[in-house]
């Protein structure tokens, strides 16, 4: 049990952790190109020199460390793990 509690613990630490300075940048500047200049995504990217997914995942970053409710990890680790804990 004392195993399966740290993996969750770790979990949290991946869902909520807070994002490398890199990251925060690159979220502020994919940000800007897309709200305030108003580019696709494809010339946001292109600008970037990153894949089109990677400006996606970008502009859905936050710095939030707040934790609102369960993470999709420990969710995921609590529903692999339930049938065996009876």
């Amino acid at each position: 049990m004392d195993e399966f509690l740290a993996v969750l613990e770790a979990a949290d630490q991946l869902d909520f952790g807070r994002h490398r300075p890199t990251t925060l940048d690159g979220t502020r500047t994919v940000r800007a190109l897309r709200d305030d200049a108003g580019l696709e995504w494809n010339t946001v990217a292109t600008r970037l020199g990153i894949a089109p997914g990677t400006a996606l995942y970008l502009y859905g970053r936050s710095d939030e460390t707040a934790q609102h409710g369960c993470g999709v990890r420990r969710a995921l680790l609590a529903t692999l793990a339930s049938p065996g804990c009876a």
